[in-house]
């Protein structure tokens, strides 16, 4: 097993991915369907989304072995990045947020209720919640591992399209899970959405030289977002503010696209088992 997975490691990743996520998560959906025995639906939900990284330490570890898993893990310290980085990983999805709710009040629509004032007082709990429920769980994966690996053997437009599509059809049980958000939600129209997402976080990562924590940072705030600026359907809101932020999500990603066809893949050596 240990020589497939160094041959093939993005393949590896990417069923060991999916594999581990969906043996918790559609157990979990058919107990919250009433098939099958009760399971506990938070602690459940919490352990299904570590498959992408869990999925890549492991691989790492069989591969390489403990001290490439103590480096791969490090780059997760990788902070010097320049000011304007963090600007964009913890504001932008909040900006397109509103501009989305600005451009539904400027059509004639009702500005929605802003959820600050109901929430502001557990805001703490809630991002620490946000950190582990997707940006920790997935993003050692998608970004620290797939990323550079795919990068290069494609550029980072297809890289972008891959882990996007991937990234978002790999929530499908979610879509069939009472009590989850993506339940009210449309898997084409997320899926559409986390591509465009792709090509934001190439063009961070490869701005950042290859930033595991940018990563994490910017897929925090994609998720604490809409706890204060409604921004998806199951919030009352009209679901056309969430097309709208999907349209500047993708606004974004063709403005950008010009340096990223240009920018290049991070210089970072893969762990490899010394012989």
């Amino acid at each position: 097993m240990t020589g497939t997975f160094r041959r093939y490691p993005l393949a590896a990743f990417f069923i060991l991915a999916y594999l581990l996520s969906w043996i918790i998560l559609i157990p979990l959906m058919l107990s919250q369907r009433g098939i099958g025995i009760n399971l506990p639906f938070d602690l459940f939900f919490l352990l299904g989304g570590w498959g992408p990284t869990v999925a890549a330490v492991l691989i790492v570890w069989l591969t390489a072995g403990k001290l490439a898993v103590k480096t791969f893990l490090a780059r997760a310290l990788q902070w010097k990045v320049g000011v304007r980085w963090y600007f964009v990983v913890l504001f932008l999805p909040s900006l397109t947020g509103l501009g989305a709710i600005l451009l539904h009040v400027l059509l004639g629509g009702e500005p929605p209720q802003f959820l600050i004032r109901e929430y502001g007082f557990m805001l703490i709990p809630i991002i620490l919640v946000g950190l582990f429920t997707g940006p920790i769980s997935e993003e050692f994966g998608w970004r620290g591992f797939a990323q550079p690996l795919l990068q290069n053997r494609v550029n980072p437009i297809f890289t972008s399209l891959i882990i996007g599509a991937l990234w978002g059809l790999w929530h499908i049980p979610l879509f069939y899970t009472p009590g989850t958000s993506q339940v009210e939600m449309n898997l084409f129209w997320f899926t559409i959405n986390g591509i465009a997402l792709a090509f934001l976080f190439t063009w961070i990562y490869n701005n950042t030289g290859g930033s595991i924590l940018m990563a994490i940072l910017f897929h925090a705030a994609i998720n604490l977002t809409p706890a204060f600026i409604p921004t998806i359907p199951f919030q009352g809101i009209a679901e056309r503010v969430y097309y709208f932020q999907i349209g500047l999500n993708w606004l974004i990603a063709l403005l950008i696209l010009p340096s990223l066809i240009k920018s290049k893949n991070p210089r970072i050596e893969m762990p490899k088992r010394n012989l």
